[in-house]
């Protein structure tokens, strides 16, 4: 499963920047079985909130080939911004998706909660029309700097003792600090009430994948390796961690495949420094910390294959996972990324600057294929 199609790019429509992919297949249940549903952020240029950001979601009923016209999961209004979707496709047949709100705020200055920043999750149960409740207070303790939820997508757990918890990932800075760590959070009764978990020390930006087994993966955005670990309670908790596969410190894919681990993440070549771009690549406007990411080795998007070792038994060590060789996706500027399984091949969509005007941006665009 290395084949790549032909990629399509996502139609741009004004002047919006199209960021922060994230991407859900419903299940058999769904008054939709199988529709396809992509999320993302269009803002007024490439920076983070705050910002009058609006999330848009659109709906694919083939697999990809055709999408809907894009409608507002929330749009910008009185001074708040939105981004950062996090989506769930429910065993249920709904879908629950993470967000955030800034009125101002950077997710690195000290935000009060509840008060410019707030956390949100809102529920569908026919794809189309969805309730929003704010789930700030439930998350914040007082060593909370701010918090928001990683991009892309969480899980719902089909098995073990923890059977349908809904758990999505998130990253937390400590206040008065720049430190931050992955964290986990999860339901138990479909979305109504959350809990924390399991916290990733030097952690950012996550996926979390189910094994057939039962135990939690988790990948992290890390430089100069992406950081992994391992929950076996249901996310309560989280070991193991490793240091694996090249990573210039992006958010990144991560999906099973027929019991294959599916990796969509950047792996940018080595260049001497008279070749890097001399512009402004950072995001967060440079009030994130440099040391955590390599904002000019934004490109060459690959998929790697992970084998799991035999006989796949818990625990796992993820220093065990076999990660096979890249295959390119995308060779030119490229940033965040998210894979789904679709059956019989697997769909990803990533940021992509071909239309952002500059030749060394990976922001602008959202590209969207699948690998077979």
């Amino acid at each position: 499963m290395v084949k790549v199609s032909a990629r399509s790019l996502f139609p741009q429509y004004g002047e919006a920047f199209f960021r922060i992919p994230a991407l859900v297949l419903t299940t058999e249940d769904s008054v939709h079985p199988h529709r396809l549903l992509a999320f993302f952020d269009s803002r007024p240029d490439f920076h983070d909130l705050p910002g009058p950001i609006s999330l848009l979601t659109c709906s694919s009923d083939d697999l990809g080939i055709s999408w809907t016209p894009y409608v507002p999961l929330i749009s910008a209004r009185d001074g708040w911004g939105f981004g950062d979707a996090c989506p769930v496709a429910l065993h249920d047949g709904g879908i629950l998706c993470g967000y955030v709100a800034s009125q101002g705020m950077n997710f690195w200055d000290d935000a009060a909660a509840g008060s410019n920043w707030k956390l949100y999750v809102c529920l569908s149960e026919d794809t189309e029309t969805w309730t929003h409740r704010d789930i700030t207070a439930q998350l914040w303790t007082e060593e909370t700097g701010n918090l928001f939820f990683a991009s892309g997508n969480g899980i719902q757990l089909t098995t073990g003792s923890h059977r349908g918890r809904i758990l999505l990932p998130m990253v937390e800075r400590r206040v008065n600090s720049s430190d931050i760590k992955a964290l986990i959070v999860f339901s138990d009764d479909g979305g109504a009430t959350w809990q924390r978990g399991g916290t990733l020390l030097g952690g950012d930006e996550s996926k979390l994948l189910e094994l057939p087994h039962g135990d939690i993966l988790m990948s992290s955005r890390a430089y100069p390796q992406r950081l992994w670990a391992l929950s076996t309670d249901g996310g309560q908790t989280l070991t193991m961690r490793t240091l694996q596969v090249k990573d210039p410190g992006c958010n990144a894919g991560l999906a099973m495949y027929h019991g294959t681990l599916v990796l969509t993440s950047l792996d940018p070549p080595e260049e001497p420094p008279e070749a890097r771009p001399h512009q402004d690549l950072d995001p967060s406007r440079g009030k994130s910390h440099d040391q955590l990411q390599d904002w000019f080795s934004r490109k060459n998007l690959v998929v790697r294959l992970g084998t799991l070792p035999e006989p796949t038994t818990s625990p796992l060590d993820p220093a065990d996972i076999s990660w096979g060789e890249p295959h390119v996706i995308d060779a030119g500027p490229a940033a965040y990324s998210v894979c789904a399984a679709l059956g019989d091949r697997i769909a990803v969509m990533w940021e992509t600057g071909q239309q952002s005007g500059s030749p060394h941006s990976p922001y602008g665009s959202i590209a969207f294929t699948t690998l077979e």
